[in-house]
């Protein structure tokens, strides 16, 4: 089979893949419900988070009609030692998991992440100069400390400014391909959140093009995905942003490159992390949202012109503070305000987002993010911050019931 008939059979099978899993939603012209599933420390360790508790959760999710999960996997536990030496522990953790949501009629979407910033991301033995990122090592006064000067050398934008990160990275997207190869319930890769900062040129780099290392490495995940792993891939794309309105990274860096084009899915994480109700400029927050949603509405136009399914693979909101409001004089974020550490501020954000995604007639949206195996800190801890969960019992907090009744 070519390259072209492979991709549309794999598109007419992703496609009917969700609309017999969510049968009543297509039927109304719904978009598919789905979830970012984690568990403590990212691990899907038994020993933290039993079977009872996953099977509780994808209970819970049968009965409110998600069909879908997205889960995390992070460079840091896969290849914790040293290179060439994969946890498949860890691997065969996550691919329980994936079986047990399966068992539910849930289908799974795997996620690797960029190395932008993140203990999670790059593992510790990728600590040396042959994995520096250039542009940090030529700037170390950009740091506040010796140790974030340390930490950003391999967690910035190594992945796409150090041939040694890169190839490292890609064998290690390889060898999970391989080891998933086969399993039930999962039907894509997908690579979180691919940008870069600060934009080209930038000398340091002695050549090398950000846009095309980044856009070439997507390409290269892709065909690994199909030949290796066997399922589709797609990224999960930032689309407009609701920090810097006006600043559209999908539609300036990735829309008009024929590679994008070839994934079988595209993905974008959108969110708008302000409320009218505590901006301190009225005026202000209006012309901010009329550009995000102006952005928000053309990159989903375009995604739909070129006759690709579009999930929404992260939404959401912070119920715990943090993004807030712009400063009355535009610079940087206001302290938090104290209503957003309660389940009215999430629901507030998910009572804005939803209705539009809905409007958008996106195929599936995958709120950001679902964690109730115990009441530890790291990371989301039930009730606060994005969690959807309210608790270490499996009760969602209200924007869980508002964002699955609204869409159910």
């Amino acid at each position: 089979m070519n390259k072209m008939n492979k991709e549309i059979v794999t598109i007419a099978a992703i496609t009917g893949l969700m609309l017999l899993a969510a049968k009543k939603a297509a039927a109304r012209s719904r978009s598919a419900l789905g979830m970012n599933y984690d568990t403590l420390y990212h691990r899907f360790d038994p020993k933290y988070t039993p079977d009872e508790v996953q099977h509780r959760d994808f209970a819970r999710f049968k009965e409110d009609g998600i069909t879908l999960i997205r889960v995390g996997t992070y460079w840091a536990q896969i290849e914790p030692t040293s290179r060439g030496v994969y946890n498949d522990i860890h691997l065969g953790n996550i691919r329980h998991t994936i079986e047990l949501a399966n068992e539910y009629g849930i289908k799974t979407m795997l996620t690797a992440h960029t190395t932008w910033n993140n203990t999670w991301y790059v593992p510790t033995w990728a600590d040396t100069i042959e994995y520096y990122d250039p542009y940090v090592a030529a700037h170390p006064e950009k740091y506040m400390t010796t140790a974030a000067w340390q930490a950003a050398l391999t967690q910035d934008m190594s992945i796409i400014r150090n041939p040694n990160t890169r190839q490292a990275f890609l064998a290690m997207f390889t060898h999970c391909c391989e080891f998933f190869r086969g399993t039930p319930g999962l039907i894509a890769w997908n690579l979180n959140e691919p940008w870069w900062w600060p934009l080209d040129p930038l000398p340091e780099l002695n050549g090398i093009n950000q846009q095309e290392s980044m856009i070439s490495l997507i390409d290269e995940m892709n065909t690994i995905s199909h030949q290796i792993g066997d399922v589709s891939f797609t990224c999960g794309f930032v689309s407009a942003s609701s920090r810097y309105p006006g600043t559209n990274a999908w539609e300036r860096d990735f829309a008009h490159d024929p590679r994008i084009r070839n994934l079988d899915i595209i993905g974008f994480n959108i969110y708008w992390h302000r409320m009218p109700q505590i901006e301190t400029d009225l005026d202000k927050y209006a012309q901010d949202y009329a550009k995000w949603l102006a952005e928000t509405k053309r990159n989903v136009a375009t995604v739909k012109s070129w006759g690709k399914p579009l999930w929404v693979t992260e939404t959401g909101g912070d119920g715990s503070g943090g993004y807030t409001h712009l400063n009355p004089d535009g610079t940087g974020w206001a302290p938090d305000d104290p209503r957003w550490w309660d389940d009215e501020g999430q629901l507030a954000l998910y009572q804005q987002v939803i209705p539009l995604l809905e409007s958008l007639k996106v195929n599936a949206i995958m709120p950001w993010s679902w964690r109730a195996d115990s009441m530890v800190e790291n990371p989301g801890l039930p009730g606060k911050s994005f969690n959807l969960a309210a608790d270490a019992l499996g009760n969602g907090r209200p924007a869980y019931y508002y964002f699955v009744r609204r869409l159910a």
